[in-house]
């Protein structure tokens, strides 16, 4: 009678993998034979291997954070579905989807420790059998990548992907092969206790569910610094997701702004409905919630409405801009840039997506022939992005524009931003009720108007 499979937790894998990463950062290298040596019978799995002579319990190494974030991840992840390493070393095809940006470099970093593979010039990364991709389709369709993943295919060899969007981002023959698609696991309080085990050599205890639930991975490793404690690390953690979602908002609600006219009633009336959904009483497809853009001149409170409406609706904003994105060195990072702040919102669900200069990525109408192609792939790439929106549920998706007439018509189609807001330059009596509403009782006996 044959033994029953081995399991692991979470904590075990962690151990594992923080060991490899230990030894590899020391340049011992897992090498191909060694792989090999997995099928001789001396372990069953890749696992086994990572495992052997490993401790329950943690041991700080002096990692470098974002591997160990990473690597608390993906041993959830591996936890959960612990087949997925046999797969690899069974020469079959595994991708990793993985919704996160800002996760995807520091994971294959983990995974080429692991695996025993290391990094070329080109960004794919391979090594004897296996090979991990993590471009996108187009690139990867344009170089002599394509040949060489299909001749290893060919004889057996395994493929790793990465991607957030596997169906857009890997090539199809990935997909078709792909005997796993994982996804990812989410940031929750086991994550933060991997991480800080082995960083801090103790779990961080007793942190507000709904914190840890809008954290992402980058929340972890800004917030820890050398010598700090577990009380201090867990208060760091706290501030900055409220700074981060700004939660700490102090100005007015939108019951009480002044001079937004049409804007204000499209808040109040979201509010009531928000309302509803959260106590149940409505589901999310029947709020009435159509992405809209804010347009007005400069200096009419566009970026200052999306913070009150969050106040308003007492949910977290995210809020970015297109020239944030904009400011990103090449083309590969702005599209991570866009993908991140929708995959944040997505995490900190109910909440509101807010982008700034929304008429600065372009309009197709307007493109010349230079540079064409750079500015078709980021209007094309946002427009996937709204389209999304209908499966955010939870998600307000709200754009400002001091140029209405700039923007692509096509992000103004129905189900996308179909609805555009016009926001004026207050009027005499609106802005005495401004000035009035930022004085308080100072000045009380003069007239405003």
């Amino acid at each position: 009678m044959s033994q029953p499979e081995p399991t692991y937790s979470a904590q075990q894998i962690a151990n594992g993998i923080f060991e490899t990463i230990h030894e590899n950062r020391r340049h011992i290298k897992m090498s191909h034979a060694k792989r090999r040596e997995l099928g001789a019978g001396r372990c069953n799995s890749l696992l086994d291997l990572l495992l052997q002579g490993v401790k329950d319990e943690p041991h700080q190494r002096s990692l470098p954070p974002r591997l160990v974030a990473a690597t608390s991840v993906l041993s959830q992840t591996i936890a959960r579905t612990p087949d997925v390493l046999t797969s690899i070393h069974s020469n079959e095809c595994v991708i990793f989807k993985c919704s996160d940006p800002d996760l995807r470099e520091p994971l294959s970093m983990v995974l080429e420790f692991v695996l025993g593979i290391h990094s070329e010039d080109d960004g794919q990364l391979a090594h004897g059998d296996v090979m991990m991709i993590q471009e996108a389709s187009g690139k990867f369709e344009s170089s002599n990548m394509k040949s060489r993943a299909e001749e290893l295919i060919a004889r057996g060899g395994a493929i790793v992907g990465i991607a957030g969007n596997p169906k857009r981002e890997l090539p199809a023959c990935l997909q078709q092969l792909a005997t796993w698609t994982i996804n990812m696991a989410r940031v929750d309080a086991e994550t933060i206790s991997l991480f800080s085990k082995e960083l801090i050599g103790e779990a961080v205890c007793d942190l507000d569910p709904e914190i840890v639930s809008k954290m992402v991975t980058s929340d972890l490793v800004l917030a820890f610094r050398q010598g700090v404690t577990t009380e201090d690390y867990a208060e760091r953690l706290k501030t900055l997701v409220n700074r981060r979602l700004n939660i700490d908002y102090d100005g007015p609600t939108v019951e009480s702004l002044h001079g937004y006219g049409h804007a204000r009633h499209w808040g109040l009336a979201l509010q009531a409905d928000l309302a509803s959904y959260m106590n149940g009483k409505l589901n999310w497809a029947e709020i009435d919630n159509g992405a809209a853009i804010l347009a007005g001149p400069p200096g009419t409170g566009k970026a200052s409405f999306a913070r009150s409406l969050s106040k308003s609706l007492n949910i977290p904003v995210i809020a970015s801009s297109v020239a944030e994105w904009l400011a990103e060195d090449h083309l590969g990072q702005t599209l991570s840039a866009m993908e991140k702040t929708f995959a944040d919102a997505q995490v900190a669900a109910p909440c509101i997506l807010f982008i700034d200069e929304i008429d600065g990525i372009g309009s197709r109408q307007n493109l010349n022939s230079r540079h064409r192609e750079y500015w078709m792939q980021l209007i094309n790439r946002l427009l996937e992005l709204v389209d999304g929106f209908a499966s955010m549920e939870g998600v307000v998706l709200l754009a400002a524009t001091n140029h209405p007439s700039a923007i692509d018509p096509a992000l103004t189609r129905a189900g996308r931003f179909d609805r555009v807001i016009d926001i004026d330059l207050p009027d005499t009596p609106d802005l005495a009720a401004i000035y009035r509403q930022y004085l308080g009782d100072e000045l009380p006996d003069i007239d405003l108007r």
